[in-house]
């Protein structure tokens, strides 16, 4: 498993929002679809059981996918309950987009993520908006990264280089030895 495929299993939570699509034997081929761009995906059929999870996902970049019905209710505990670090992405999924789009057009999360009433139009832009936040911490990782192997070659540098300078050093004064010993030899037999 790479870099990439951890921060994406342990760094980010879709949270999906529904009456009807949180039950278990609804909608199978549409979690289908989304369970193929990611393993973080909760299903919760109340605003209840979403408030339950929301303390799980203070730590990770959250994507809300939110029954427009429920919108005005958990919204603010959604903003409020994640890191200002990383601020949630709430997407709207509802057949009545009018009378949500007021509202929604204050909520900052609402407009980073958007109001759909077609699956496959949320599951477009969800797919994209992951892409592009994998591809950012990939960015923000990769200089880590970066400085991590630079950290490590120079660690690795000077131990190298203290070897050199022990065996430099045991050289000489093998050197210096012989040389003892040769003068010795020579002051003898003269």
């Amino acid at each position: 498993m790479n870099y990439l495929d951890i921060l994406a299993h342990n760094n980010i939570m879709i949270l999906w929002l529904d009456d009807h699509i949180g039950q278990p034997d609804n909608c199978r081929a549409l979690k289908m679809e989304f369970r193929k761009i990611t393993n973080s995906l909760k299903m919760v059929e109340s605003v209840d059981s979403c408030r339950h999870v929301l303390p799980y996902v203070k730590n990770r970049k959250l994507f809300c996918i939110i029954q427009g019905r429920y919108a005005k209710e958990i919204v603010p505990d959604i903003v409020q309950m994640t890191s200002l670090s990383t601020p949630p992405v709430v997407y709207l999924f509802t057949l009545h987009m009018s009378s949500l789009t007021e509202w929604a057009a204050e909520q900052e999360c609402i407009m980073n993520g958007g109001i759909f009433d077609h699956e496959q139009d949320l599951l477009g832009t969800l797919t994209k908006d992951l892409n592009n936040y994998v591809k950012e911490k990939q960015a923000e990782y990769q200089h880590l990264f970066e400085i991590e192997l630079v950290s490590e070659f120079i660690k690795k540098f000077t131990q190298m280089m203290g070897q050199c300078w022990k065996t430099n050093d045991a050289l000489a004064l093998s050197d210096e030895t012989s040389r003892d010993k040769n003068q010795s030899a020579v002051i003898i037999v003269q």
